[in-house]
């Protein structure tokens, strides 16, 4: 019963220190957009991909035509 006493306070700031930090993330604008930064990677990847391919048709297209 006595470690309650010990137990509680330190629960009750536990919870208040996730609230503040949810407070925050939220103001700072952390949950704003959580579908681009993925769409991005997959998005450079093609890109990467697609200048990839054109680099190695036009290093083809020197090499066919010396």
């Amino acid at each position: 019963m006595e470690v309650l006493f010990f137990l509680v306070p330190i629960s009750l700031i536990l919870a208040g220190g996730a609230l503040v930090a949810c407070i925050w993330a939220i103001k700072t604008g952390q949950f704003r957009d959580v579908v681009s930064p993925g769409e991005q990677l997959i998005l450079e990847d093609k890109l990467l991909a697609a200048e990839e391919s054109a680099r190695i048709e036009s290093s083809k297209g020197q090499s066919l035509g010396e």
